[in-house]
């Protein structure tokens, strides 16, 4: 869309237009980075119960 030409040399469509076209891309963007997101807080939940467990019986600290 943004590099469409009239036979006159104007651009077809505006830069708005282009832009509305272009919103699904968008939302499938944010849903990958709140996957993404929510995967690092669970890591990082993960991590901090498995350094804060606590000892064996009968091991020695």
């Amino acid at each position: 869309m943004w590099r469409a030409y009239n036979s006159d040399g104007t651009l077809t469509y505006s830069f708005v237009e282009a832009v509305a076209a272009s919103y699904p891309g968008y939302i499938v963007r944010l849903a990958g980075g709140t996957l993404f997101l929510v995967g690092m807080l669970i890591m990082a939940y993960n991590v901090w119960k498995t350094v804060n467990l606590p000892a064996a019986v009968g091991e020695e600290k």
